[in-house]
């Protein structure tokens, strides 16, 4: 079969004032000066997508940054065989596609539209310039850019503001780990919270056959232990490579007091 591309936007139009609002809401570009959220905003293209386009295909060289404006939107992993599974699904106010852009390569999943979406599109460069005149290394933009994510779709701390969510991560600790890993143990002390930037985890539990949950990007797990001092009430090991937020026991206390 020949591979499948990006779709073409069915309308593509400007709208400066509403992209550095979607800017502003964002954890990442809301920390950045007004002078350069207001540049990249008048550089930004605002795309309209119907509902099961592709916006970005996995494979595809990334050359440009999405901010959702309105709509949803999946994210799609194909395998091998080409069977696909949805990973995560992404709102107004989220982003994407700065992994391919920061890093350089390919797309490592498809995004596309579940309902009629709009994104504003910042092209590589005006993306990189700002990065760079607001002195952020790039690794650093990546590393927050998807933990910001990650924070701002969890439900936990979907409520927050941008700025309250850049706090948060600020407070966590980033770590990668590899497939197998175990995170937490059942009937050990809990000490940390955790959040899922990217990967999957299983929940299991003593005497229980199967997992009782399997948990991906955005969710989170551990705070059971934390806000009752009990032990850990189940064994989280990672699925596949994952890379985790964590909060110790006194930062998880004052974020969810929201003491920031």
């Amino acid at each position: 079969l020949a591979p499948r591309h990006a779709s073409k936007p069915s309308a593509v139009t400007s709208n400066a004032r509403r992209a550095e609002i979607a800017l502003s809401s964002n954890p990442f570009f809301s920390q950045l000066a007004a002078d350069l959220r207001r540049h990249l905003a008048s550089s930004a293209s605002l795309m309209t997508f119907r509902p099961g386009q592709d916006i970005v295909r996995q494979g595809d060289r990334g050359e440009a940054f999405f901010l959702i404006a309105s709509g949803e939107v999946l994210v799609v992993v194909a395998a091998a065989s080409g069977l696909e599974s949805t990973v995560a699904t992404l709102h107004a106010g989220d982003g994407f596609g700065e992994m391919a852009l920061l890093e350089g390569g390919v797309r490592n999943a498809t995004v596309r539209a579940a309902t009629a979406v709009e994104v504003f599109c910042i092209e590589r460069s005006a993306f990189l310039r700002a990065v760079e005149q607001a002195g952020i290394p790039l690794d650093q933009a990546s590393a927050v850019l998807r933990a910001g994510q990650a924070v701002r779709s969890s439900e936990v701390f979907r409520e927050l503001s941008p700025t309250a969510v850049a706090h948060v991560v600020g407070l966590c600790s980033r770590e990668a780990y590899p497939s197998g890993k175990v995170l937490i143990r059942e009937g050990a002390v809990g000490d940390r919270f955790f959040i899922i930037e990217s990967g999957s985890v299983t929940v299991e539990r003593e005497g229980e056959v199967k997992p009782i949950a399997t948990l991906g990007r955005g969710e989170f797990f551990g705070e059971i232990a934390l806000l009752r001092d009990v032990p850990r009430t189940a064994t989280v090991t990672c699925k596949e490579p994952c890379v985790v937020l964590t909060l110790d026991r006194e930062r998880f206390r004052r974020v969810m007091s929201y003491d920031l």
